[in-house]
């Protein structure tokens, strides 16, 4: 499930960053990216008209925010459980990153970084 999910969410940045044919190939032709979803993330048409609507027109960079956000978090999970070690504790951390609210990454990997030095039981 997780690897369905991945694929479908790199799918608009993989479009969206020009890995079709050029530049932004996929944005200039909605039938490439129809072709993208529709076979290669294996969605209805209903759905990927949906998709290439909303990441043409209604918000073009969110598909490569998020993904951007996604791998930040994933990199600083790592770097934390690297740190912490056997003290590292996967539910605290998911809780931590929830109670901090909307941070952009940079500011939510100093507040770990922080509270990791303050108190390793913490996140």
């Amino acid at each position: 499930m997780l690897m369905k999910a991945l694929v479908f969410s790199s799918a608009p940045a993989y479009r969206g960053s020009g890995n079709t044919r050029g530049s932004s190939f996929c944005w200039s032709q909605p039938a490439e990216a129809y072709r993208v979803l529709e076979q290669d993330v294996v969605q209805s048409h209903a759905f990927a008209q949906e998709e290439v609507e909303r990441y043409r027109y209604r918000m073009p960079g969110q598909a490569n925010s998020y993904f951007y956000g996604f791998t930040r978090l994933i990199d600083l999970r790592k770097e934390t459980e690297a740190t912490l070690g056997p003290q590292f504790n996967q539910k605290r951390f998911h809780d931590f990153i929830l109670a901090q609210g909307l941070l952009p990454p940079d500011l939510m990997r100093e507040a770990v970084k922080f509270v990791a030095a303050e108190d390793p039981r913490k996140p």
